[in-house]
């Protein structure tokens, strides 16, 4: 230790003789720290994080394979008919979900506090089915999520659920946020709770929006269209929780059969595809983005080396 203490006073007068190399040396060091570790969180956030859901490794992710070899954002996106289609076939998972990506909303939102009007600002909102937190075994952090009947009837249910950050951001935590309205394109939305803090969405890549509400709601957000019911919009995406004793490689059978079924039940719909499952760590790892995935394992591997 004596001499620990030594060679440290020693170096911390050489350093003060030359300010000109401490400054660059300090300067270098803070930066080489800084970005490795900005490096690491982003690797660390998309390929090693798990899902903070109940069971997340029994979740999963339809996904496309084309005869063209296609790839990309375009093998995770559904039409809400072929979801109905699965979720009526599929005997593999306890229960699927669908959800789309967040949009920016023109919306009214609450004023602070328990006074005040509502003020104009832009939110980003995310449609999903009324089954999304129950089958993540997701519990609400303030008031409750949605019920399943919440996204049968179409147009019927305005409910929100809000963004445990935006709760926080936008509302300072106050619990009187409850049952009052988030108002988009006209149509006023009733919040009915907050997901809790460790949720980051189900996304490819995770995204946390504002809020969420059921997918049944879709006139609300994308006002003159029907999307819903029709079976060429590609707008959802489709997961899954596998049942109890069904493995991935059962469940990528079951998908694949159904998808024939599906071709020959609607002659020349969406001919020269089938679906396969992959787990939610694959949304950026897995062959659906090969240049992402070899990006990443070099970045790992200079976080390593440095």
């Amino acid at each position: 230790m004596q001499t620990l203490w030594q060679d440290v006073r020693y170096g911390l007068r050489m350093l003060g003789k030359n300010p000109g190399f401490t400054a660059v040396a300090v300067l270098t060091l803070a930066l080489g720290i800084g970005v490795n570790t900005a490096l690491f969180t982003v690797y660390n956030g998309v390929a090693l994080k798990v899902l903070p859901v109940q069971d997340p490794a029994r979740i999963v992710r339809f996904a496309r394979w084309f005869e063209s070899r296609a790839a990309g954002d375009i093998q995770l996106w559904f039409s809400n008919p072929e979801y109905r289609y699965y979720t009526e076939h599929s005997r593999a998972f306890s229960s699927l979900i669908a959800t789309t990506n967040p949009r920016r909303l023109s919306a009214l939102v609450p004023a602070r506090g328990s006074s005040g009007a509502s003020q104009p600002e832009f939110v980003q909102g995310e449609l999903v089915s009324g089954n999304y937190f129950s089958t993540l075994g997701m519990q609400a952090a303030l008031g409750r999520t949605f019920l399943p009947e919440e996204g049968q009837e179409q147009g019927a249910y305005a409910v929100a659920v809000l963004s445990y950050p935006f709760w926080q951001r936008r509302f300072a935590g106050d619990a009187r946020i409850l049952g009052k309205t988030i108002t988009v394109n006209g149509t006023a939305f009733t919040i009915i709770g907050v997901a809790p803090s460790e949720f980051i969405g189900t996304g490819a890549p995770p995204e946390v929006p504002d809020l969420w509400a059921p997918l049944a709601m879709q006139a609300a957000f994308d006002p003159g269209t029907d999307w819903l019911n029709n079976a060429s919009a590609a707008r959802v995406q489709i997961l899954g929780r596998l049942a109890p004793g069904v493995t991935v490689k059962q469940a990528d059978t079951e998908l694949k059969t159904i998808a024939r079924q599906l071709e020959q039940e609607y002659p020349g719909f969406r001919r020269g595809w089938s679906v396969k499952v992959i787990s939610l760590r694959q949304n950026l790892l897995g062959d659906l983005e090969g240049r992402v995935r070899k990006a990443l394992f070099a970045l790992a591997g200079g976080v390593g080396f440095l």
